[in-house]
């Protein structure tokens, strides 16, 4: 997993806006225990996507997880 995630940062830092990356990077950041970098990225996806409700019921599972 952490090569996924290595590869995924790449795709992300080439283009914040690549959904599916961010998307998939939230995952492995949570499935690894990062809670705080899972929550920048559900936090960064909210904002491109503020019409999704699976992203802002993930960003409310983040800010959970971080006690925030």
């Amino acid at each position: 997993m952490d090569v996924e995630i290595s590869f995924l940062e790449g795709l992300a830092k080439r283009d914040p806006q690549y959904v599916e990356a961010l998307q998939l990077l939230g995952d492995d950041y949570t499935k690894r225990g990062r809670f705080p970098e899972g929550l920048a990225i559900d936090e960064h996806l909210s904002r491109l996507l503020p019409e999704d409700s699976m992203v802002f019921y993930n960003l409310a599972c983040s800010f959970s997880l971080t006690d925030r």
